[in-house]
């Protein structure tokens, strides 16, 4: 198999398990919520506190690298990258506690019309026809989706596209930040400042502070009673699946075959995200669409499509604020042009 093949596979199959976040974000939050019903919204402060607290343990060991050389430097620069991805994250299990999987998953893939947005309004970049033609289509699938005339437009619905806008500024982030510093040391950061600023919150309100007894966070990995083992182990696999595959291993195939993938290949790859996350809520967590919201999600992802390829085809100049600098310590690894945000 040659390489372009290899990575083409690879680049896919890291599409899938960032799809397969969102149904599985929703079952480990809903398991909490079963074992401990007052904790609320703290259920998914602490299902994102425990997948980062083990992505932070296991990334050194896997890429020892990561913890070598890191300066104050990083360590704020990565706290920079880090709030608005908390925060999107946040929005995204509020998201789920009400709103299906796979309209939270189209609804977040508008991050792809948010990015050229926020670098129009505050970087001062330039927007071409088809950025304001691939943006009125999405706009118009998040209206067909979410049909507000019914009344179907919620609170789900509004914390899905501000974490759109929360990931876009990340990327922002993430692209100006890891141009100086070594993409392997700021993820690794980026991991802790995820771990304690859900800490944090936790200890900052008693529902959250009673999920963090010992007993309670043992009760929380004991098997419920559920028909299937998805949901009857739910915290079990969806806290190491989330930190090993979603964190860990799609920033390694990130950093290691995208390079070998045209760029307006990968983008079509990233786009089909929502699509893989609505089959696997429909097949593996029983939440069908209606045709209103297949017909949304396809012209969202019509959208993106145009967004993303009539973007890269522009070419378009580096806004003067972005030029590359110097890399405080690091090797010369390619950082992705448009790297999603952690998932």
């Amino acid at each position: 198999m040659d390489s372009h093949r290899r990575a083409t596979l690879m680049l896919v199959a890291t599409t899938v398990i960032w799809g397969s976040t969102f149904f599985s974000m929703k079952i480990g939050q809903a398991a909490i919520e079963a074992r401990v019903p007052e904790s609320g919204p703290m259920a998914g402060f602490l299902f994102m506190g425990l997948r980062f607290a083990l992505a932070a343990a296991l990334f050194p060991l896997l890429v020892p690298r990561s913890v070598r050389g890191v300066t104050a430097a990083l360590w704020r620069d990565s706290l920079f990258v880090s709030l608005p991805g908390v925060a999107g994250i946040a929005l995204q299990f509020l998201a789920l506690r009400q709103g299906s999987s796979a309209k939270v998953a189209f609804l977040t893939s508008m991050m792809v019309v948010t990015v050229p947005l926020i670098g129009w309004v505050f970087l001062r970049q330039r927007l071409t026809v088809w950025l304001w033609v691939g943006g009125a289509l999405s706009l118009a699938g998040v209206f067909v989706m979410t049909n507000p005339a019914g009344g179907s437009f919620g609170r789900p619905e509004l914390y899905a596209l501000a974490a759109s806008v929360l990931f876009g500024l990340m990327v922002h982030l993430v692209n100006h930040y890891t141009r100086r510093h070594d993409p392997e040391r700021m993820t690794w950061t980026a991991f802790v400042h995820f771990t304690w600023t859900c800490l944090l919150l936790l200890l900052l309100f008693p529902s959250g502070r009673a999920l963090l007894s010992p007993a309670v966070l043992a009760d929380l990995f004991r098997p419920l009673d559920a028909e299937t083992w998805l949901h009857r182990w739910a915290l079990a696999w969806t806290v190491p699946y989330q930190a090993l595959f979603a964190s860990i291993v799609a920033f390694w195939v990130l950093m290691r075959f995208q390079r070998d993938v045209p760029p307006t290949q990968a983008a079509v790859i990233y786009c089909l995200e929502p699509i893989f996350a609505a089959a696997m809520a429909w097949g593996l967590n029983a939440e069908p669409m209606a045709a209103g919201q297949i017909a949304g999600g396809a012209l969202i992802l019509a959208g993106n499509l145009v967004c993303e390829l009539m973007r890269r085809e522009s070419n378009r100049p580096a806004a003067p604020d972005l030029e590359p600098v110097p890399r405080e310590g690091a090797t010369p690894i390619r950082t992705p042009e448009w790297p999603p945000p952690v998932r």
